[in-house]
Parts: structure tokens; C-alpha cells; sequence
């Protein structure tokens, strides 16, 4: 008599990336600021967060209009740029006593 065939059932995998820790985040952008901040003045600073308030609203915009992967990553992307210079004139400002 002929043995009835198993099935296999491959086991599954997650293939979801990692999440990353928020504070992991924070101490990135914190780094990343703190070395902007070494090497430019605070109108600079002040002039880098315009741009990149401008990029993140066209990223914003372009991700609306065409949503895909690169528009995506290209949001995310000017998205870290604007918390990095947010951040760095945030210090800058704290450093010099002014009000943020």
C-alpha cells in the first residue's frame, strides 16, 4: 500500500525589517546636529532649516501626487534632513541663551 504524500509547510519568516528604537533615533539626529552645529553659525543653520522645510514640503507634495517607494524614501529622507537642522538650531539657540 502506497504512503499518503506530507505536505510541507514551509516555516514562515519575518521578513519585516526591525523596527527602530525611538531613542536610537533621537541619538542619531542629536549626533548629526551636534556636528552641524560645530561647523556652522546659527544664520546658517537658520538658512539650512529654510531649505530643508522647502524640501520636505516638494517630498511632500511629489509622495501626494505619485506615491510609490522612492517617494517614500525621498520623503523620509528630507524628513531626517529637516529634524537634523531643526534640531541643531534648536541648540544653537539654547547655547546663546535665546528662546526657541
Amino acid at each position: 500500500m502506497a504512503h499518503k504524500a506530507r505536505r510541507f509547510f514551509p516555516k514562515r519568516r519575518n521578513v519585516a525589517s526591525t523596527r527602530q528604537d525611538p531613542s536610537e533615533h533621537e541619538a542619531q539626529i542629536d549626533a548629526a546636529a551636534q556636528q552641524l552645529v560645530q561647523q556652522h553659525t546659527l544664520a546658517e543653520l537658520q538658512a539650512r532649516l529654510a531649505d530643508c522645510t522647502a524640501l520636505l514640503a516638494q517630498a511632500d507634495q511629489v509622495g501626494t501626487v505619485d506615491p510609490g517607494p522612492v517617494s517614500l524614501a525621498r520623503f523620509r529622507r528630507a524628513r531626517t534632513e529637516w529634524e537634523v537642522a531643526r534640531r541643531a538650531v534648536d541648540l544653537t539657540m539654547s547655547e546663546h541663551g535665546f528662546e526657541p
